[in-house]
């Protein structure tokens, strides 16, 4: 006798799920086993790229610890640089001579370029002492400062018994008009003019009081010209030493 229908149909659905099991029950583990896979192999290469990024920081922390040890030798040796240098400008300043001591150097040099010899140059230094051997020079007390407008006046004066001839020129004083006078301006510029017996001049220009030394015939001569009360003069006082 042949089975209902409806019971075959039952069969055959029964049958359908378990094949669907089947296969699911089939492929369950190879699913399983690729997502583990793949699970794996990232926590590998995360593991991977930690340990990188470690060794790279590890690497960039050796690197700035380096250059910071640099940094403080270079700042050290340049702490060492700069005191060695104020020491070594602290010694030249003293090795090096001052302003007046320069000035006698240079002297020394416009002598020997002048051919001057050294022998002569070292007697006369070696002869220089502190005490002088001085004495007031009897001479004119006052001289005539001669004018654009008064020529035919004495002018000049002689000094040092004969040695030095001295001459004096100014500007003339003027009015309350602005008009120019017969005597100098003793406010304004003067002009000192000497020639010695042995025809060196000597001159210099300034506001009284001036004064001036001069080296003639083995003496110094120190020249002190200020305004002198009496209008158109001015006052000489002259000092003669030992040279040198």
């Amino acid at each position: 006798m042949l089975a209902p229908l409806g019971s075959l149909g039952r069969a055959r659905t029964r049958q359908r799920a378990r094949r669907r099991l089947l296969v699911l029950a089939l492929t369950l583990p190879a699913v399983a086993a690729a997502v583990y896979g793949a699970y794996e192999a990232g926590r590998a290469q995360l593991e991977l790229d930690n340990g990188r990024l470690r060794a790279e920081n590890g690497r960039l922390e050796a690197l700035d610890r380096e250059r910071t040890q640099r940094l403080v030798e270079a700042l050290a040796r340049v702490e060492v640089l700069e005191a060695r240098n104020r020491e070594l400008e602290a010694e030249l300043a003293q090795r090096l001579p001052n302003a007046e001591i320069q000035r006698l150097v240079e002297l020394l040099q416009e002598k020997r370029r002048a051919g001057v010899p050294v022998e002569r140059l070292a007697s006369v230094l070696a002869a220089i002492s502190r005490e002088r051997d001085c004495r007031p020079e009897a001479e004119p007390p006052r001289v005539w400062v001669a004018v654009p407008l008064v020529r035919d006046r004495r002018n000049h004066v002689s000094l040092a018994d004969g040695r030095i001839t001295l001459r004096l020129s100014g500007e003339p004083a003027r009015d309350a008009e602005g008009r120019p006078q017969a005597w100098y301006d003793a406010a304004g510029p003067v002009r000192l003019d000497m020639v010695s017996v042995a025809g060196e001049r000597f001159e210099m220009t300034g506001i009284l009081p001036l004064a001036r030394t001069v080296v003639v015939a083995g003496r110094e001569y120190r020249i002190l010209v200020q305004p002198d009360e009496r209008r158109g003069y001015a006052r000489l006082a002259v000092e003669s030493c030992a040279w040198p």
